[in-house]
Order: structure tokens, then C-alpha cells, then sequence
């Protein structure tokens, strides 16, 4: 099994948890781990699988620090990298 197949079965079962949390953070903490850098490969892997997929996963993602709400850091960030791609290519 590849990495790439690895990765692409972790983010499938991660959109099929459906973990609830209770809401998402209004921004990222002061030291959020996609900001940081520390989970950003993670994050860029993601914004290879497809749109279902990110979705699914971006709000099953939750905050480091607050575990019962979604990581604004790693919303805002798959964003941006959307944005700057879509700017790209036109």
C-alpha cells in the first residue's frame, strides 16, 4: 500500500467519523498547530483528496486546544490554499 493510498484512507475515515463538535472557534489560539506549521503538511495533504472530503474532514478537525470545538487555523488555511489555487489558474 502507498503513502498516497495510506493518506487517502485516513481522510476518508476521518469524513465518516462525524465527531460533532459544538462549534468552531471564531480564530485560531495563539499557538494553533496548523498556523505554527506543526500540522500543515497534514492540512496540504488534505487539500489533495476532494472537496466531499475536505469538508467532511475540515469539520471533524478539531482545536488542540479545545477538543470539543473546530480548528479555525485549519479552516482558514485550507481556504487560503483553495483561494491562492483558484487565483492561480485564472
Amino acid at each position: 500500500m502507498t503513502a498516497t493510498t495510506l493518506k487517502h484512507n485516513y481522510f476518508t475515515r476521518m469524513a465518516k467519523e462525524n465527531l460533532e463538535l459544538e462549534k468552531t472557534l471564531k480564530k485560531p489560539c495563539h499557538d494553533c498547530a496548523i498556523t505554527t506549521g506543526f500540522y500543515m503538511p497534514i492540512a496540504d495533504d488534505l487539500l489533495l483528496e476532494s472537496d466531499e472530503i475536505q469538508a467532511a474532514v475540515i469539520n471533524n478537525w478539531y482545536c488542540h486546544n479545545h477538543t470539543n470545538e473546530c480548528c479555525k487555523g485549519a479552516i482558514n488555511y485550507i481556504k487560503s490554499m483553495k483561494k491562492q489555487e483558484e487565483d492561480t489558474n485564472e
